[in-house]
């Protein structure tokens, strides 16, 4: 596993993949469009309505319209300016060449000097636009050798611009051919759907009050102006332009597996579903801080986290069923898989599997391909060291390769109620014995019985000591299997949710139903810490 922290720039970093062989420093574009977003994003959000409404009255027919704070914004940025006769004319419709400079003025990429078409080798946008051609923004296909940049731009053409710029094409290419929600969807070529799709979901460019998305409409300077900061506004509400820092080393092994999911965590964020919000997903920084949502999906569980993508359970309202999604990290659904499968129980860097009553699927990351690996399956788990999976079969628990659908007998059991596997070894309970958990060491063969509470269904262990709750989740206990000895370490706790380090985390209250904290407990120090920011 790669131990190389990255910069994730959500959406944004998948420009470079859009970026033309002509452009010779893609980097060097990327890193100044991300700054470009950070200091926009600070720029805005420091000032007031108020400030904006000052910078628009140089203009003699600004003052009173519905745009002034949206305008003020863009003349504040140097996005966008008036007219030598002291006008801004917001109710002018706006060409190709005007967006296109707004355009390049918000990515701010490095300016490439020439010239895309044979009619703007002499116009004053010719720069910016064939800038945009360079990286991707405007497709010269499109168009062919004239690009008519006084021409009135159409909505379609603002939305093309702007996904395509702002690095969402290829998302926007998944959803081609997908019926729009728009009432004048019939009206919206396929190949053209997946980018109002996009556009609109967040919410760059909406439609109309009739519902309707009119593609081949024209916008004014005042609307054009709308679209551009609604494109920059996704900087604060998390989503398209989020720059948030993951770290490709994903803690695969953080989930124990074979239970409901309902929280997770990689390097970064603490991922949760809320039962104050339809057990929606949401995160929160392990710095500290305010949630944040991450999906507008309910009914959340088995949240398995993974380099670019999320897998989870949620209800889907059109099928009326629970369902296994895929979401990438700005929360849209990328893949609902036709699947009675809803449980997605643990993850690698290649595959996922999914539990669904007692058949394991695996879900390739990469092609979405889905099949059916192990039938009448009671419980699974992996040892990501030595790349072997566990599976609970008849009464017994076999051994096999990752990804392999038979394996070998390697002890019996009862029938299995809950299973998990840490540093090498294999917990598990059983029927009849629900008052014990066994301990299970598959190179040595050696089981050890340990007895505790039949009530307990979640358990972490890390270093020889096990952590678990019991008592219906009102204390946290860590128990010492070398000695026996049992002790409290926190009052009214869920059960362990994950292992990050020297950190055991667990939260007030039984996961999805009450309380609002987040702990964890220092395993050196050996002190319960109240994690900063509140769910």
């Amino acid at each position: 596993m790669k131990n190389n922290k990255i910069i994730i720039i959500i959406a944004i970093a998948l420009v470079l993949a859009s970026i033309s062989p002509a452009t010779a420093d893609g980097v060097t574009f990327q890193n100044n469009f991300t700054q470009a977003m950070v200091n926009t994003f600070n720029q805005l959000t420091e000032k007031t309505d108020e400030y904006f409404k000052e910078v628009i009255e140089k203009f003699n027919d600004m003052g009173n319209h519905w745009s002034d704070v949206t305008v003020g914004k863009l003349v504040d940025l140097g996005v966008i300016d008036g007219y030598e006769d002291g006008t801004f004319k917001p109710d002018d419709k706006v060409t190709r060449a005007e967006f296109s400079k707004m355009v390049y003025t918000s990515a701010n990429p490095d300016k490439i000097e020439g010239n895309s078409f044979t009619d703007t080798s002499n116009h004053w946008a010719k720069d910016y636009i064939n800038t945009l051609v360079e990286i991707g923004g405007i497709d010269k296909a499109e168009y062919g050798d004239s690009y008519n940049p006084n021409k009135n731009i159409t909505r379609l053409e603002m939305a093309k611009m702007v996904v395509r710029t702002w690095g969402l094409e290829d998302k926007a290419k998944e959803k081609a051919g997908v019926k729009t929600s728009f009432d004048d969807d019939l009206d919206i070529k396929d190949k053209d759907k997946g980018y109002i799709i996009i556009a609109s979901e967040n919410e760059i460019i909406t439609g109309y009050p009739d519902n309707t998305f009119k593609p081949n409409g024209e916008a004014t300077r005042a609307e054009a102006s709308t679209i551009i900061v609604n494109a920059l506004t996704p900087i604060e509400k998390g989503t398209i332009n989020s720059v948030v820092e993951y770290n490709e080393d994903i803690n695969y092994n953080l989930a124990s597996g074979g239970t409901y999911t309902f929280a997770n965590m990689n390097k970064k964020h603490f991922y949760y579903s809320d039962p104050k919000d339809e057990n929606r997903l949401y995160r929160i920084s392990l710095d500290g801080g305010s949630k944040e949502k991450v999906s507008n999906l309910k009914e959340v569980t088995g949240i398995q986290l993974t380099k670019d993508f999320i897998y989870l359970s949620y209800w889907n309202d059109e099928l009326e069923a629970q369902k296994t999604g895929k979401i990438d990290y700005s929360g849209n659904l990328l893949k609902t898989f036709n699947t009675d499968a809803y449980i997605p129980i643990q993850a690698t860097e290649e595959k996922v599997y999914v539990l669904s009553s007692d058949i394991l699927y695996e879900i390739d990351i990469d092609s979405d391909k889905m099949e059916v690996l192990i039938e009448d399956c009671d419980g699974f788990n992996i040892d990501y060291t030595n790349n072997e999976m566990y599976y609970a079969l008849n009464k017994g628990i076999y051994k096999t390769e990752l990804g392999k659908s038979s394996g070998r007998k390697i002890t019996n059991t009862g029938f299995l109620t809950f299973m998990w596997m840490f540093e090498g070894k294999i917990y598990y309970k059983d029927y009849p014995n629900d008052d014990i958990i066994f301990e299970f060491d598959p190179v040595t063969k050696n089981k050890i019985k340990h007895e505790l509470d039949n009530d307990i269904s979640e358990i972490l262990v890390k270093d020889n000591y096990m952590y678990y709750s019991k008592d219906f989740y009102e204390e946290l206990y860590i128990k010492n299997l070398d000695t026996g000895k049992e002790q409290i370490i926190h009052n009214g706790s869920s059960g362990p949710l994950n292992i990050m380090g020297d950190k055991i985390f667990f939260k007030e209250g039984i996961v999805g139903l009450r309380g609002n904290k987040i702990f964890y407990y220092e395993t050196q120090k050996k002190e319960v810490v109240e994690f900063k920011g509140e769910i």
